[in-house]
């Protein structure tokens, strides 16, 4: 039997029609399981986060999970980590720069109006009236009048604390044989404690000394406690009890030496 040209033309058609109907149903089945599959990645619910979680919801209730999760940060974090302790750096030869400009200002005044740097820069009148006329800049000007004051020896401590967080740091992430890299975390968390410990030793202690004359323990204090903790927050990925143990430690520091520095304050005040 010879189909007719009509009867080819119809069963292609309804071939094409089943086709196009079948091509739709897939489509119809993938679209729906994207959707289930976005539903699915939803937030979870309080009492499966719960279930999952301790402490607030600050860590997994398995360790292996919560290894797993602090490992994937250390690798996400890596260089984020030696960006931190350029940007620290930075920080450092900024408190520089700004004591240069700040001593070299307070120099040009006082050479010129006595009354005036006097009543407006004691600092600098007490050192202009040491040595009159004199608007020499020397490092000792530049590092006692910056916001923190940073010795040759304060200077080399920081640097070697600085750099053996990149030491450290590199190494964790490139030995194979270090398997856990969470340990990263607790390496830059460990090295910016002990610059913070540094600093605020070094801005105390100085104030304590009866030679110096001046001191800026406040600004110092301030920039020790502050430019660290915020390196440390939003560059390593350390966690937050990691974050509130260097809090801890950085008020019973702060306080523990400023105590006695306000004490004596007080102390000389009242003799005046």
């Amino acid at each position: 039997v010879v189909a007719s040209p009509a009867m080819e033309i119809l069963h292609e058609s309804m071939r094409s029609m089943e086709g196009a109907r079948m091509e739709g149903s897939r489509m119809s089945s993938s679209r729906k399981g994207r959707e289930s599959m976005y539903q699915d990645a939803l937030p979870v619910t309080d009492n499966i986060f719960n279930e999952h979680t301790k402490w607030f919801g600050l860590a997994f209730r398995k360790s292996h999970v919560e290894l797993a999760f602090l490992d994937s940060r250390a690798r996400l974090s890596k260089n984020a980590v030696y960006l931190s302790y350029a940007l620290y750096l930075l920080i450092l030869l900024s408190n520089c720069l700004f004591g240069y400009f700040q001593s070299k200002r307070q120099a040009e005044i006082c050479s010129e109006n006595g009354d005036v740097c006097r009543e407006g820069y004691g600092t600098a009148w007490n050192l202009w009236m040491s040595d009159p006329g004199s608007n020499k800049l020397t490092f000792t000007s530049v590092v006692n009048f910056s916001m923190f004051r940073m010795t040759p020896l304060c200077a080399g401590i920081l640097a070697g604390l600085v750099a053996a967080g990149f030491l450290s740091h590199w190494l964790i992430h490139r030995q194979r044989q270090v398997k856990r890299k969470a340990w990263a975390l607790v390496s830059a968390w460990m090295v910016y404690l002990l610059l913070m410990a540094a600093m605020v030793s070094f801005a105390l202690c100085d104030r304590l000394d009866p030679n110096l004359a001046f001191s800026v323990w406040a600004s110092g204090s301030f920039i020790a406690l502050i430019f660290p903790s915020i390196l440390l927050i939003f560059f390593t990925a350390v966690t937050f009890p990691l974050f509130l143990i260097w809090w801890l430690a950085a008020f019973g520091l702060y306080y523990g030496l400023g105590i006695p520095v306000l004490w004596g304050d007080i102390a000389t005040a009242q003799e005046y």
